[in-house]
């Protein structure tokens, strides 16, 4: 045995010289000893490294709280650790269009506080101490609300100054009540006038579901004020006069043909509301919100307040700031001429809410989505979202099968269809609901703790509004989100997504025209120039993955 090993040692140096240093007695046997290779020689072996991802970050000796996590644990991060600022950060899901790649998983973890009310007060930041009378802070106070939101503090003094004001926050921040206390603070200083020549503040939403809701938040205050939701009248048939109150709520194709009925007079209306404006000022959206605009006399000027009762107040609020806006109202007002107010988190996924991705087959979406609904507790609400009706159907009904509470909330084709989403959604009962992007803004979700995306979004905007129904301020609970990636072209969102994440910044392309995306995509399946779209399919399409603009006469 010895002697064969000695001799093979002895082959081995003759193709591969080697450097002897010393030799040994092995069983009365002499051995060279072998130390090293001989350094130069081209002829000896190399040995071939494993290719290592690695993580292009600042090392730091105490990492801090678990900031991404994956299947790899060479690409976690941890909060302390920041990507190298010449080199993009090796992402976890930028290998998951292999085959292979089913069954992986990332999870962005929830790192602080919520942003909206984590902030450095002092003894000033009060509702009087930003100007607000004594009777809107005793209507805050018996709905337990004490102190305001970041958002709040900064944009209601600009509000009551008379500013034409661009107002951007995450969602879940506070928006409604910061727009609307102080129009209400205002409306009732100012010297009263006959409600029925017509309302003096309007605030136009892209559905009937959110116009609904803001009538409840605004109920809520139990305010000296009349306030009515033109959808609701439209719905019901109720014979009485539309003009009797000071606050009017609706969507823009129902304001309209209130107008051209001559049921509805906007010429006391001295504060108007454009909320969801990156949806209202889309493509599909902006010529009837126009059309409204068009009929008031905004004022003009950054800062220079109402001058007299004629003039009226512009206020756009959205949960993302689109870059389009300024193209949509250059025959309306300059933006140059409205106060921007944003906060620091817009644009950012939630920072205290646990998004986790899933990538799984196809076929695995709907066993995985009953495996997560299985365990989560019976008094906790999820919201499913997917992108088109027809899914949504499907879904509850296979849900339904499976022993789950299920309800649907959704754009239906006729004005009673249409109404199951206000009628259903309760937001003091525990459910589950399958839903289209109708349900991604304005609805009341105070006591949702996980969002599902059975489908995943098609633009960063729909995922940012997705994910802003867990995580509201007032919530005990910041909840979480759960995604299932199951196409190759989902990867591209999501890889945006978690390098914002990992860089703490913005994500990119958030206010992307949503029926421009919709229209590149057609382009992109029937070939440019080879197919023209209509524009009642591409109203159709958006009618799925936003909400709904039902023609007038559905309800005239």
């Amino acid at each position: 045995m010895l002697p064969s090993l000695c001799s093979n040692l002895l082959r081995h140096s003759a193709k591969y010289p080697f450097r002897m240093m010393a030799t040994v007695n092995l069983g009365g046997h002499e051995v060279e000893l072998i130390t090293s290779p001989i350094v130069g020689d081209k002829n000896l072996p190399k040995k071939k490294r494993r290719p290592v991802r690695g993580k292009k970050m600042i090392k730091v000796s105490r990492p801090g709280k678990l900031l991404v996590s994956c299947d790899d644990r060479r690409l976690n991060m941890y909060t302390n650790e920041f990507p190298t600022k010449f080199e993009p950060p090796t992402l976890a899901s930028q290998t998951w269009t292999s085959r292979k790649s089913p069954g992986r998983y990332l999870t962005i973890h929830a790192t602080r506080e919520n942003p909206s009310t984590n902030y450095v007060q002092d003894e000033n930041d009060t509702f009087k101490s930003i100007g607000l009378s004594s009777a809107i802070i005793q209507s805050l106070s018996n709905i337990e609300i004490q102190s305001p939101t970041n958002i709040q503090r900064k944009v209601i003094p600009v509000i009551l100054q008379g500013e034409n004001v661009m107002l951007a926050a995450e969602t879940g921040s506070g928006k409604t009540f910061g727009y609307f206390l102080p129009i209400a603070n205002k409306l009732l200083e100012s010297t009263p006038h006959s409600s029925v020549q017509g309302p003096s503040a309007i605030v136009i939403t892209p559905s009937k579901e959110l116009s609904l809701q803001f009538l409840r938040m605004s109920q809520k205050l139990d305010l000296p004020l009349k306030i009515s939701s033109l959808d609701e009248i439209w719905a019901e048939r109720k014979k009485r006069k539309i003009l009797d109150a000071d606050v009017f709520v609706g969507t823009p194709v129902l304001i309209l043909a209130a107008l051209r009925r001559r049921l509805l007079s906007l010429n006391q209306v001295r504060y108007a509301v454009v909320d969801e404006c990156d949806t209202l000022l889309d493509a599909s959206f902006s010529d009837y919100v126009c059309s409204i605009l068009a009929r008031l006399n905004i004022h003009k000027g950054k800062s220079k307040p109402l001058l007299d009762d004629q003039e009226t107040q512009l206020i756009l609020s959205s949960a993302t700031f689109p870059q389009y806006a300024g193209e949509a109202l250059e025959d309306i007002v300059c933006l140059s001429e409205l106060s921007s107010i944003s906060t620091g988190y817009m644009h950012r996924i939630s920072p205290h809410v646990t998004h986790k991705f899933l990538r799984v087959r196809p076929s695995e979406k709907l066993p995985t989505l009953i495996h997560i609904l299985s365990e989560t507790p019976s008094d906790e609400t999820v919201l499913i979202f997917c992108n088109k009706k027809s899914t949504v159907r499907f879904l509850a009904n296979e849900l339904i099968f499976n022993g789950f509470s299920v309800d649907m909330i959704y754009s239906g084709s006729n004005a009673e269809e249409g109404n199951t989403a206000v009628k259903n959604y309760e937001p003091a009962r525990s459910c589950t609901y399958v839903c289209t992007d109708l349900s991604s803004r304005g609805l009341d979700t105070q006591n949702v703790t996980h969002v599902v995306n059975y489908d995943f979004p098609g633009v960063a905007s729909d995922y940012i509004h997705r994910s802003g129904r867990v995580g509201r301020v007032g919530q005990v609970t910041s909840g979480k989100v759960t995604s299932l990636i199951s196409r190759k072209w989902e990867i591209p969102l999501l890889m945006k997504i978690e390098e914002a994440a990992r860089r703490r910044e913005r994500i990119e392309g958030v206010s992307a025209d949503i029926k421009s995306y919709h229209n590149q995509r057609w382009d992109d399946r029937a070939g440019i120039g080879e197919i023209e779209i209509e524009q009642d399919s591409i109203a159709a399409e958006h009618e799925d993955t936003v909400g709904s603009h039902p023609d007038e006469d559905e309800f005239v």
